[in-house]
């Protein structure tokens, strides 16, 4: 008997000093998070920018890339144009599975490859293919991670897709086609 005492005294103690530590581990998780150091961007595509991504209303912000062909993209290239701008990155898996749905939504929505910009976050070897697709009916941009495109747009999730009316506001935006497909159809 009085060895299970001890066993539970023990078990006892050991969930206390537990508690006591996950106690600790929250407090500064919380107060880290609340610091002025925790304000500034991590790496890696959840987060590149602080702000939020644009929303409907939204002016463009201003941003200048080169495109694959060599052309400049900036949004003053672009004024006075419908634009869908799609982007993705490269780690996203389904993104590119999804690939041909995008080009074909493309073609069907009436939006000549001027008026679209496809914008690759990371390698772009490494979806080559798909790459030569989307030339086809896009201008396409690869750019690093908080890349000039990006950045201005203030990626998160892949795939975004925007849609930018003529006054370079954004009219439409999300995480899927079906976000922007209505107001293109518009």
């Amino acid at each position: 008997m009085p060895f299970v005492i001890s066993a539970l005294v023990l078990i006892g103690a050991l969930a206390v000093l537990n508690l006591i530590l996950t106690m600790a581990v929250i407090r500064r998780l919380h107060e880290s998070s609340h610091s002025p150091e925790s304000e500034q961007a991590l790496p890696g595509p959840a987060s590149l920018q602080p702000r939020p991504p644009l929303l409907v209303g939204d002016a463009i912000p201003e941003f200048s890339a080169s495109a694959t062909d060599g052309s400049a993209v900036s949004r003053t290239d672009l004024a006075g144009e419908r634009v869908l701008y799609a982007f993705f990155s490269v780690a996203c898996k389904p993104c590119w599975q999804r690939m041909s749905e995008y080009i074909a939504f493309v073609r069907e929505s009436g939006l000549g490859p001027e008026q679209v910009v496809s914008v690759v976050i990371g390698d772009g070897g490494a979806v080559a293919a798909s790459l030569v697709a989307m030339a086809e009916v896009s201008r396409v941009v690869v750019e690093p991670p908080a890349g000039p495109v990006s950045s201005a747009f203030a990626f998160r999730f892949s795939p975004t897709y925007v849609l930018a009316g003529p006054d370079g506001t954004v009219e439409a935006s999300g995480l899927a086609l079906t976000d922007v497909s209505r107001t293109v159809a518009a």
